[in-house]
């Protein structure tokens, strides 16, 4: 688990710059407020082919967490598997994050 990664989602949560669950995600980026969509490791593959559509079809940018949805549900108070930021700048700070997890792993 990389505590970097949670640590930044709670802080966005706690900014005010955090929107949980795939309706209200796949909203936000169809009226281009979310910088990212972060979805969690255990999401199903159906929800993943979902959210990878309309990431694309909007073009925003799409990061899978090696966490899941227990972890997130830990930081953000709600169980949810499809996450989004609406900071670009907790946005590049977590891909930045979420890359270095990857490689560590």
């Amino acid at each position: 688990m990389s505590n970097g990664t949670l640590g930044m989602i709670s802080l966005s949560r706690k900014a005010g710059k955090l929107i949980a669950g795939f309706d209200t995600v796949k909203q936000a980026a169809g009226e281009r407020k979310a910088a990212a969509v972060l979805t969690a490791a255990d999401v199903s593959a159906k929800t993943l082919k979902e959210v990878v559509y309309f990431c694309e079809k909007y073009e925003v940018p799409h990061l899978k967490l090696m966490e899941s949805m227990a972890e997130l549900a830990q930081v953000t108070g709600r169980k949810a598997g499809v996450l989004a930021l609406t900071d670009p700048n907790f946005a590049e700070r977590i891909a930045i994050m979420a890359a270095a997890s990857n490689k560590e792993e």
